[in-house]
């Protein structure tokens, strides 16, 4: 009878176990830094200056817990974002933040002018698209 409640108990204490360490795992969010870009038609973007694949240009979404997230920013601030996915639709790289931080000022002049086309380009797609 011993026998089987010290293995009930050992069974029991590695189900809590795996139930701790789930509840330590991470929230699924990541930090993503760059330009912010406020476009022509209205649209906010990332520009991740430190990547030239297809994340360059985010497209931001503001969730109910950053409603107003970019309303105080001008374009070329520098900005640190929270979010928990990136996705790409149509073409365009978008997603949905949950926390903005500005770190510092900047100005539309700081920016590269291909970029400035490149987001101009993407913006006439997802505005048609959105």
């Amino acid at each position: 009878m011993k026998k089987i409640c010290r293995s009930l108990c050992a069974a029991l204490a590695a189900v809590l176990f795996i139930f701790v360490l789930a509840g330590c795992e991470e929230t699924g969010y990541s930090e993503h830094e760059g330009v912010f870009i406020k476009t022509d038609s209205g649209h906010n973007v990332l520009l991740q200056e430190d990547t030239d694949d297809e994340y360059r240009y985010v497209f931001l979404e503001e969730r109910d817990e950053a409603e107003g997230a970019f309303d105080e920013l001008d374009t070329g601030d520098r900005i640190r974002i929270k979010v928990v996915k990136i996705n790409e639709e149509d073409g365009v790289m978008n997603t949905e933040v949950f926390e903005c931080e500005k770190i510092s000022d900047g100005s539309k002049e700081d920016i590269d002018s291909s970029d400035m086309e490149k987001i101009t380009e993407l913006d006439a797609g997802y505005t048609e698209n959105s």
